[in-house]
């Protein structure tokens, strides 16, 4: 499983960290940072490595305005504080508690794969799974009515677009399409090690982590980012 986390916010590159925790499923590996109490990169040895994307978010017709003019973040802006009020009342897990119950808890794929699928959530996600057995791979969309799986068929990619959900939406962060068929087409073919497949556009501006997890083996390389740029040395896991 390759995973490259875009998240525009400076420093966590440099301060990531990977922390060995474990549920009554066994152990598991946290790639994240001190302080955060949910989960958006893992891998359980002999279970899945998983992660989660930010889905687009629902567009509001004034957003779609400010779009029209040019000033993307200002419609983003709309777009997030207006979902804000359903979130709060939403009695569903936010996905990044979602992925760290079933880190803890799923004692393999078919089981992850269920629990990502089926419990209520306080907000959208895009999961992305792999397993220890070739086919286990899956892409869980999950928008606030629907949910679509987009099994292996045999290559799973995701970026911050639906493939399986009719639901408009922007999607939160740039290059979301070229990225996903940069991905795509990354992976059907061999992939290069020690990141030589972190190329534009798949790591960019916002890149702040890059990893390749084995479920199988338990091998992980790790490297932290700061503008597409490593600022860090890899981090290899047996």
């Amino acid at each position: 499983m390759l995973r490259v986390l875009d998240w525009p916010l400076e420093g966590l590159g440099e301060r990531l960290c990977v922390f060995n925790q474990a549920g009554p499923a066994g152990e598991w590996f946290n790639l994240g940072w001190p302080g955060f109490a949910g989960v958006i990169t893992a891998l359980a040895p002999g279970r899945f490595g998983i992660a989660i994307n930010q889905p687009p978010l629902p567009q509001r017709a004034l957003a779609r305005m400010a779009r029209r003019a040019g000033a993307d973040f200002l419609g983003l802006a709309v777009d997030w504080l207006a979902a804000r009020p359903a979130r709060w009342r939403h009695r569903g897990l936010p996905p990044a508690h979602l992925l760290r119950m079933v880190c803890d808890t799923a004692p393999d794929y078919a089981a992850a794969l269920a629990m990502l699928r089926d419990s209520p959530l306080a907000a959208g996600a895009i999961f992305s799974l792999a397993g220890i057995k070739p086919g286990e791979a899956a892409v869980i969309e999950r928008a606030e009515a629907s949910h679509a799986v987009i099994a292996a068929a045999p290559i799973a990619a995701a970026a911050n677009g639906w493939q399986g959900i009719t639901n408009p939406g922007a999607p939160r962060w740039r290059y979301s399409a070229e990225r996903h068929a940069a991905m795509t087409a990354l992976l059907a073919g061999p992939v290069p090690s020690n990141f030589g497949w972190l190329k534009p556009p798949i790591a960019n501006e916002g890149s702040r982590l890059a990893a390749m997890m084995s479920p199988a083996t338990g091998r992980l390389e790790l490297l932290g980012l700061e503008g597409g740029e490593a600022v860090t040395r890899p981090l290899y896991l047996n």
